[in-house]
């Protein structure tokens, strides 16, 4: 069915009369006299009941389609009452324009091996963007950019590593990821962002890609020539994180660019995500690579202890002189987080302990993050004296 079908079953259950404009492939809105478009435009305007409702459905089957479960009813009014006509038609118009983009995705593989690379995937994605909520009516730079933004969120997931520089089709035309991007495809121009619940997927807001977009072009591309270095990188996010550990991303995740190294755009886009996503696997895996300072394929205390150093420095300069006595040497601080992978060998720490172990992305945290050091003490002290009793009930 068709998104023409779903108006003319909207106005088929609001009674419309048709006159001399009905025929079988709906009604042509541009057929109609001036009363019939007036009285059209006031259907969508109006509420729709569960007896109108059984109508439409009857239309929809009566063209070939299937007729719409009650869930969808419900959705528009969980107590019953009589929804809103132009949310259901922009419901199921939603519906159909993001099952067509997925047929025409499913489609991108002709060798038939049931993947997509990356670089057809931008092509999708750039095809996409002049459709799309706010991404439309940015520049060309920041459309060129937002390619990248989109691709890179499936990629990183879906490629760790980009050893395929593939993806499954079905792991991404079937992802809620995929869905939520669409969903500024399927929007009005009138339409308020802030309607949807991106969550996760929030990602793909024109808003969120700007900010994201605007770090690297005004914050931190501080020579100007669309690359990073590590002078920039320090102000990352007001200089968030520990000067070694950028320097070690350098070390393992940038490139070459006229005698330095440097993150491009698409190598920021990485960082991003997987600073912002600690929890996923895809974000171990890279900071894995950053952890692994001698590329042994393990780590040890000795290695802990270079990233521990200069997030305890740095807790000691935020925090007020009475706090100085509760923070742990480095010695201490390492051995807690030992404890919290929980390794088969204390010494010899492989990738799989640090998975393995149910506080993964709290470690990472912690090891790069010195105020995700602090948030962690405060919330294990809390937890300590809550333990021991350290919390009174004011009515003893």
């Amino acid at each position: 069915l068709t998104n023409t079908d779903v108006v003319s079953a909207v106005l088929h259950a609001k009674g419309f009369k048709y006159g001399q404009t009905e025929h079988s492939d709906g009604v042509a809105l541009a057929a109609l006299s001036q009363e019939q478009h007036q009285e059209a435009c006031r259907i969508f305007n109006s509420t729709m009941d569960l007896q109108e409702w059984i109508k439409f459905n009857e239309y929809l089957v009566a063209k070939g389609g299937k007729a719409e479960p009650t869930t969808t009813y419900l959705s528009l009014s969980p107590l019953h009452q009589p929804i809103e006509v132009k949310e259901l038609v922009a419901l199921l118009t939603a519906k159909r324009d993001i099952k067509q983009q997925r047929i025409w995705l499913e489609q991108e593989d002709p060798d038939g091996s049931g993947y997509i690379h990356e670089s057809e995937f931008e092509k999708h994605i750039s095809q996409l963007v002049p459709y799309l909520k706010g991404i439309h009516e940015g520049d060309e730079n920041f459309q060129r950019s937002y390619v990248y933004h989109a691709t890179r969120k499936f990629y990183f997931f879906l490629d760790p590593g980009g050893k395929r520089n593939k993806a499954l089709v079905s792991a991404i035309s079937h992802s809620a990821a995929y869905e939520q991007l669409l969903r500024l495809y399927t929007t009005t121009p009138d339409d308020d962002e802030d309607e949807f619940d991106y969550s996760q997927p929030a990602w793909f807001s024109c808003g969120v890609a700007q900010r994201v977009y605007d770090h690297f072009i005004k914050d931190l591309d501080i020579l100007g020539e669309g690359v990073l270095t590590k002078e920039g990188m320090y102000r990352y996010n007001g200089g968030i994180f520990t000067t070694y550990f950028i320097d070690r991303l350098f070390d393992a995740h940038a490139v070459a660019h006229e005698n330095r190294k440097v993150l491009d755009f698409r190598r920021y886009i990485d960082f991003v995500l997987a600073t912002e996503n600690m929890r996923e696997k895809a974000s171990m895996m890279y900071l894995w690579k950053v952890l692994d300072v001698n590329r042994a394929g393990f780590i040890t205390g000795t290695t802990l202890s270079m990233f521990m150093t200069p997030v305890l420095e740095r807790v000691k300069m935020l925090v007020p002189e009475e706090e100085l006595l509760n923070i742990p040497d480095v010695t201490s601080a390492v051995n807690e987080v030992v404890d919290m992978i929980n390794p088969r060998n204390r010494e010899h720490i492989i990738q799989r302990d640090l998975w393995d172990s149910a506080q993964c992305g709290t470690i990472l945290t912690i090891l790069i993050d010195p105020v995700g050091w602090r948030k962690y003490d405060a919330r294990e002290q809390m937890l300590h004296q809550q333990a021991v009793g350290g919390y009174y009930d004011e009515e003893e």
